[in-house]
């Protein structure tokens, strides 16, 4: 029997897949059920032996078109209006006032449509059957009430009996086939996508053990490079170089939070953005040692990032933390450092603020001020600086959803 087994579709869709076999295995019941009913109309009723004979002929066809082309969607379409049209003959010229038969295989027709090709298919279809038997004569003058209505089966000839049973039967049979077949293959795509799942987040977890290692690699490596620029700083005399070595230092620190803070997030795709930037503020402070005892006040809007949109905003708060921390609370007695961002429509406006007095007059230009207007540019925003009362700057920064949740 291994010649009758469904070829390989061309499609790797499992749902394709699994309505080519099941039009594939139609095919071959209804060829060997109108084979059998050829015998049993031979010398039966000619009517109904042509219909037999058109069944065996059109299902041959049909398993050829599906060996050779492996696709499934227009023979089930012709085999849908076919079937419909042969059904609709059969019962306005078949002489036989029982049509539970014929109810049976358009029911059949109608539940092939619906799984092969699609819902719209099955409920024209059914609609189109079901409106063809409810007017045929008999039935109709019943429900109008003209005249009594009976499901009478022949007695001329035995055969008759026999012809109707073995209909009847073949074709409870073939529903029963089709039911089956529909959960089997239901039951087998389940399995196949569970497996397939299962791979694919076999596949996912090892990806994200690679990126995170990756990550902590690159975190290692950026620790190891502001570690260098310390030791070697130490060398140094210079008050200025040895202030230029910090400040280049805690740029590579704060790049190095970003990685560790992917390394331990369970999302790989965004940072809990307040999380990272109380943790940049809390090791800026620690890296200047300041002695003012400093209050932190961080209120955002934005719950997560994604890394390539943090690097900007990193440096850019790294920038101004460290201005805060090396020149606004040097006679202070309680410094205060607020960060608030909040998303207005598709712009992020976020609110630097702190409480210091500088020393000496803030520089209107200076490398930390240059590397804030270009990673802005960078981000197409824009911002402004007052410096009457503290310091506070705003920014303007235009987002969108893939960006920031």
């Amino acid at each position: 029997m291994q010649f009758l087994k469904a070829p390989i579709t061309n499609s790797n869709d499992l749902f394709t897949r699994s309505k080519f076999e099941l039009t594939w295995y139609t095919f071959v019941v209804y060829f060997f059920i109108t084979f059998i009913l050829c015998f049993v109309h031979i010398d039966n009723n000619s009517q109904n032996f042509l219909i037999s004979i058109v069944g065996v002929f059109y299902t041959t066809l049909g398993l050829l078109y599906l060996y050779f082309k492996r696709e499934h969607v227009l023979v089930a379409k012709v085999t849908a209006i076919v079937c419909t049209i042969v059904i609709q003959y059969a019962v306005y010229t078949l002489i036989n006032p029982d049509r539970t038969v014929d109810a049976i295989w358009f029911f059949i027709f109608s539940l092939f449509a619906f799984y092969t090709i699609n819902v719209t298919w099955g409920i024209v279809i059914l609609l189109i059957n079901f409106l063809g038997l409810a007017f045929y004569q008999p039935i109709l003058e019943y429900f109008l009430g003209i005249t009594e209505y009976s499901i009478p089966i022949s007695q001329a000839l035995i055969t008759d009996r026999v012809d109707y049973y073995m209909n009847f039967g073949f074709g409870v049979l073939f529903i029963a086939f089709l039911l089956v077949k529909l959960i089997n293959e239901h039951k087998s795509i389940n399995k196949e996508l569970l497996i397939k799942n299962q791979l694919v987040n076999e596949q996912n977890n090892e990806k994200t053990v690679m990126l995170k290692e990756i990550h902590h690699r690159v975190k290692n490596n950026l620790q190891i490079i502001s570690s260098l620029l310390r030791l070697q700083s130490r060398d140094i005399d210079d008050p200025k170089t040895i202030e230029q070595f910090e400040e280049a230092t805690n740029r590579v620190v704060a790049m190095s939070l970003i990685h560790d803070k992917i390394y331990q997030s369970k999302n790989l795709s965004k940072i809990d953005f307040k999380e990272y930037l109380e943790s940049l503020t809390k090791d800026l402070i620690k890296s200047y040692a300041i002695n003012t005892p400093i209050s932190v006040d961080i209120e955002t809007e934005i719950e997560l990032i994604t890394p390539k949109f943090l690097v900007s905003f990193a440096l850019i708060f790294n920038e101004l933390i460290t201005n805060t921390l090396k020149h606004a609370f040097k006679t202070s007695e309680n410094g205060s450092i607020s960060i608030i961002v909040i998303k207005k429509n598709n712009t992020l406006v976020i609110k630097y603020y702190d409480n210091g007095v500088w020393i000496n007059e803030m520089k209107s230009t200076s490398f930390g001020i240059e590397l804030i207007d270009t990673l802005t540019e960078q981000l197409d925003g824009e911002y402004q600086r007052d410096t009457i009362s503290g310091t506070m700057y705003i920014f303007k920064i235009p987002f969108n959803s893939k960006n920031i949740n």
